[in-house]
């Protein structure tokens, strides 16, 4: 073999090294932007959820729900109708009419339950529903007999003039979740 021909293979090999070296190092800039890019979208839609679906509700305190109530007080019709959607452990829609302070009528899923039940969804049965979540929230162990570590965040959000809950959201970190949002709220 001469010079030239050693030289030409010695050049094919580098080449050949060098070639596959090059995939090795593309194939590795190829996976990490690869990865790069599923991270980021991931990211940018969790931000997306965050910022568009999410809906932000304020903690539920003592003091607002003190300062609703009042606002209720000083400002309840008489009569009203409320369509409420409901969300979580038992999803639903409930319709309540009221009149004369007295709930005169109430369907959950276009069926009328038991009477005794109807005032649950008037405007004072979602605020003692507040209050007794709020003091079940203080210890849900003790209270409920809940799972040791049990913790419960509870959200609402108060109609600014009347002050009836337009939106609560219990979010319990072990055990059932409850969301509900008023739809319609027609004072009479």
């Amino acid at each position: 073999m001469s010079q030239d021909d050693s030289n030409s293979v010695i050049d094919e090999v580098s080449d050949e090294g060098n070639s596959n070296g090059s995939r090795r190092r593309l194939s590795r800039r190829t996976t990490l932007f690869v990865l790069g890019s599923i991270a980021f979208a991931l990211a940018s839609l969790v931000l997306a959820l965050e910022f568009f679906v999410v809906e932000r509700i304020p903690l539920l305190t003592q003091s607002e729900l003190n300062d609703a109530k009042k606002r209720w007080q000083d400002n309840e019709p008489a009569s009203y109708d409320m369509d409420i959607d409901l969300r979580g452990a038992r999803p639903g829609r409930v319709e309540v009419s009221v009149r004369h302070r007295v709930v005169t009528a109430e369907t959950r899923d276009g069926r009328v339950p038991k009477e005794h039940t109807w005032d649950t969804w008037a405007v004072p049965g979602m605020f003692n529903t507040l209050e007794t979540d709020m003091e079940i929230a203080e210890n849900p162990e003790q209270a409920i007999q809940a799972a040791p570590g049990t913790q419960w965040q509870l959200r609402c959000e108060f109609d600014p003039v009347l002050g009836f809950p337009r939106r609560y959201h219990r979010l319990a970190s072990d055990g059932p979740e409850v969301y509900w949002r008023v739809t319609r709220f027609e004072a009479r």
